[in-house]
């Protein structure tokens, strides 16, 4: 492809009939769905363990729950390959579309799983299946909508509109901890058990179908007639040309994934295993802080626009260095520290993913766009994604030391930050026009 070319991809995708604020709707209630269903399974893992890995120890059992949990996260690198090879061939519409609906089948499908004292082992299998299909289908979630956002506001406010992504992707968790939490408060244990654990699950089909209509409406970013010119595939063309921005979204996304996925699904269960909160009073704790961090990432985007997405960023990967073992050792005291220990910790993901999300999608070029994201999010988000609660878990067992997970944070913050730098290090030594003037606006 000329560089006529690519400059008319890149025409396309700021054109002005591009709405921002529908795109950036549209691009956070997949991953509100997304992040819903991670948050329910995670928020059950406890009574999820027990109904598909009975007869095991508490800790194995839950080790097995976290497992299949991570067992998505192999295939949201496939995932991101085929909906990234969707997405910068055929459109970013489609690609988004495509990938909601695969969650939400799945979603749905695991309310309407038999346990293991129906069908066995059997159902344990059920369920590996059901998690890898939302990890194929999250695999081309988070890519696209960063994408689409990044493509369909002005440069201006890429840090308040990209805020979206990870606005939709916290209320998510913290609607997933509101709906687990009103289960536990209206039903008995005998209830959750029987049956309705099942319903936070069956819910995904509503929220799934809304957000195919809101998706249907947006306005496509890419000019597919120039993108379908280009013979060789996607894949092959970004790990050609865009490895070194490859390695630096995966490194970011080490960080950025690591860090918060300790504070949205193991902060919980440590304050009901090591700590010794009621479940029902830790559901509302986590709601609660994790609402208020998602409120603030509109917040955080604004002063994203203004500072910079690299100083922003670099700031919250600080803060989580910083302030994680401290505050956890903290929480012990009272149900009101632990709440504000919590918000110290988690908060600084407000820094971190307004920062990241606006970031990424700038160090790639438009016909690659989608899959170079994909690829590189993807495969930083399995080495410390969903493999995180597992580690802290595994962490704590092993070593008897309850703050373990803590010295976890601190090594992935040190890798976002080693990132960072090699960002605005790399934006003075790459030639291509789109990474150079991109980049310019970020530091």
């Amino acid at each position: 492809m000329t560089e006529h070319d690519s400059r008319d991809v890149r025409a396309a995708s700021r054109s002005p009939g591009s709405a921002p604020l529908r795109a950036a709707i549209a691009g956070s209630v997949g991953t509100f769905i997304e992040f819903y269903n991670f948050s329910v399974y995670g928020f059950m893992a406890l009574v999820i363990a027990d109904l598909y890995f009975p007869g095991e120890n508490k800790t194995a059992a839950l080790l097995s729950t976290l497992l299949v949990l991570a067992s998505a996260w192999l295939l949201k690198p496939v995932g991101g390959v085929v909906f990234g090879h969707i997405g910068d061939k055929f459109g970013r519409r489609p690609a988004l579309l495509a990938a909601v609906l695969c969650m939400g089948i799945a979603s749905f499908a695991i309310g309407l799983l038999p346990t293991h004292s129906t069908l066995g082992s059997g159902a344990t299998l059920l369920l590996v299946i059901a998690r890898l299909a939302q990890g194929l289908s999250a695999g081309g979630e988070i890519a696209g909508s960063v994408t689409l956002i990044s493509e369909s506001v002005p440069s201006r406010k890429r840090g308040f509109y990209g805020a979206f992504t990870p606005f939709g992707s916290i209320m998510g968790f913290a609607v997933g901890a509101a709906v687990v939490g009103l289960l536990n408060t209206l039903a008995t244990s005998e209830q959750i058990y029987e049956w309705a654990w099942r319903l936070p699950f069956l819910t995904s089909l509503p929220i799934t179908l809304m957000c195919l209509w809101i998706r249907k409406g947006i306005v496509e970013t890419l000019d597919t007639t120039v993108a379908r010119r280009e013979k060789r595939s996607t894949l092959r063309r970004a790990l050609a040309e865009d490895r070194p921005a490859i390695a630096r979204t995966m490194a970011l996304s080490v960080a950025t994934n690591g860090t918060v996925y300790i504070g949205l699904a193991y902060i919980s269960i440590y304050l009901i295993t090591r700590v010794g909160y009621t479940e029902s009073s830790v559901y509302w704790v986590s709601a609660a802080v994790i609402a208020v961090t998602g409120i603030g990432m509109l917040g955080g985007g604004y002063v994203a626009d203004r500072i910079g997405l690299v100083r922003i960023t670099a700031w919250g990967f600080v803060g989580f260095a910083v302030l994680t073992v401290p505050a956890m050792a903290l929480m012990g005291a009272s149900l009101w520290v632990a709440a504000l220990c919590y918000f110290a910790v988690l908060g600084n993901t407000i820094l971190v993913q307004t920062g990241v999300f606006s970031l990424v999608p700038r160090l790639f070029g438009p016909v690659t766009r989608y899959t170079g994201v994909a690829v590189g999010w993807n495969m930083g988000d399995i080495v410390a994604g969903g493999t995180a609660p597992y580690i802290a878990v595994w962490l704590v067992a092993n070593t008897g030391f309850d703050l373990s997970p803590g010295l976890f944070v601190l090594v992935v913050s040190c890798i976002g930050l080693a990132a960072l730098a090699s960002v605005k290090s790399g934006a003075r030594k790459d030639k291509s026009p789109h990474v150079e003037r991109d980049l310019a606006e970020v530091e």
